[in-house]
């Protein structure tokens, strides 16, 4: 088991080229096995048939002669039928005259028989006749045997040859099996060449056609298509790299700032130590918020990534609408109305964390870009889908921007929201959320110019697009 394991193993690290030789041979081989083994057989059976039928013809013709010659009298005398019979005989054969019981009368043997013809071993040839006699006498049988072992050595030179051909023919594919996979595998190899030409630096690169291959073009348009991707991946990185940094470097800068401040006035002055403090706690949670978001968005996506399952159940989403209405109610400015309605009954498989988190996400985006008028959060279900809808008459966002805010870090005025405290975080993370419940969700404008986002969620869990 080992060494078959070993081998297999020793095969599965040899080129595609030398494993297509290798299958090819391996087939051919079979196939010449099943080939040779079948003209042996038909070619034997056809010898024995013929060789059958040649005994069955001298049986025949001897039958026809000795009815001229035989009597009552001169049959019962052996050695006069013995005589006859001589005049048929060959070395490789032997000749019997039974009687109507199945007694033999007289029989000549070839000097050639190994065996005794007289036992009816199964490696013999038998032809017979009747002899019918003139008169009320019985009829006589007469029987020609001959051994197989007569027609072994052509048999073995038809082997040896059908042996021969099939090494030749075997050696021939080998090298024409070899051609074949180096010539059909040969736009692969130089699309392999191709593609180790690419580096990290230049991923704008793309493979050109090989030849008119269907496989190899379906393969150089798929790999095109992965490196379309990969380099969409490389530049969301790279911004995301560039983004991240520039959001961490605002609040170190100005931390460092009023920690030179203080080093330098602040030691002696409480007003300028205070200040200082002040900022520094508040960049302080500004930093801690933003670590917690991007841990936040890195988790939802490996978990959309691997299919996990935290254990959604089905369940009525009316005490946490009714938690999270109690919650924002006091949260909200007096000049700024928050108003929260569903439809009973209204339920799904969730996790109520994960959905407060989300719905959270969007009406704390409502509350700061709505100066004035209201908030509205309306959950619904319509054919196995619950829609949850947050509508303000905030100051919108143009239609030009909207595909990009799921985006990370982006934000459509980015000193307004570093002013209201935005990470450009949050509607990726909600993005996240509503992915792994395999849902989807969208922005638009509203009548009144400001934002209505509108998130569908399955009532049953299901895996994410």
């Amino acid at each position: 088991m080992t060494s078959t394991t070993g081998g297999i193993r020793k095969l599965l690290r040899l080129s595609l080229k030398w494993r297509l030789t290798l299958l090819f041979v391996a087939g051919m081989m079979v196939l010449l096995m099943i080939l040779t083994a079948f003209i042996y057989w038909s070619t034997s059976k056809l010898v024995y048939i013929h060789e059958q039928h040649l005994l069955d013809q001298k049986a025949e013709a001897i039958a026809a002669d000795l009815k001229t010659q035989l009597t009552e009298d001169k049959y019962l005398d052996a050695n006069y039928v013995k005589q006859l019979l001589t005049n048929y005989a060959t070395k490789q054969q032997a000749i019997i005259l039974l009687d109507h019981e199945g007694k033999r009368l007289a029989s000549v043997i070839g000097p050639d028989w190994v065996t005794d013809p007289l036992k009816g071993l199964p490696a013999q040839l038998i032809g017979e006749a009747p002899i019918l006699l003139d008169g009320a006498h019985p009829p006589l049988t007469i029987r020609v045997k001959q051994e197989n072992e007569l027609l072994d050595p052509y048999l073995h030179i038809l082997l040896l040859m059908l042996g021969v051909a099939s090494i030749v023919t075997l050696v021939i594919s080998s090298f024409g099996g070899y051609f074949l996979a180096r010539v059909g595998l040969s736009p692969l190899d130089r699309l392999i060449t191709d593609i180790r030409r690419i580096r990290p630096s230049h991923l704008s690169t793309r493979l050109p056609a090989h030849g008119t291959s269907a496989e190899i073009n379906d393969l150089v348009r798929a790999f095109n298509s992965l490196l379309d991707r990969v380099e969409e991946a490389m530049k969301k990185q790279q911004q995301f790299i560039a983004d991240a940094s520039h959001e961490f470097r605002t609040p170190l800068a100005i931390i460092d700032g009023y920690v030179r401040l203080l080093h330098r006035w602040g030691k002696e002055n409480q007003a300028i130590r205070d200040e200082a403090l002040i900022a520094m706690d508040h960049e302080c949670s500004r930093l801690f918020s933003l670590i917690d978001d991007m841990l936040s968005l890195a988790k939802f996506q490996h978990m959309s990534q691997i299919g996990e399952d935290d254990g959604k159940k089905m369940q009525s989403m009316v005490p946490l609408l009714k938690e999270i209405r109690n919650v924002w109610t006091s949260t909200f400015p007096k000049h700024l109305r928050l108003s929260i309605n569903w439809t009973e009954p209204i339920a799904m498989a969730m996790e109520p964390p994960k959905i407060r988190q989300l719905l959270d996400i969007l009406l704390d985006n409502a509350r700061k870009y709505t100066e004035t008028g209201e908030v509205t959060l309306t959950a619904t279900t319509e054919r196995g889908w619950v829609h949850l809808l947050v509508e303000d008459t905030g100051i919108g966002i143009p239609e030009e921007e909207m595909e990009n805010v799921f985006e990370r870090f982006y934000r459509v005025d980015k000193s307004r929201n570093r002013h209201r405290g935005g990470s450009g975080l949050g509607l990726p993370i909600a993005k996240s959320i509503v992915q792994e419940y395999g849902g989807r969700i969208s922005i638009r404008r509203s009548a009144s110019g400001g934002t209505i986002v509108h998130v569908e969620l399955p009532v049953l869990a299901r895996d994410a697009d």
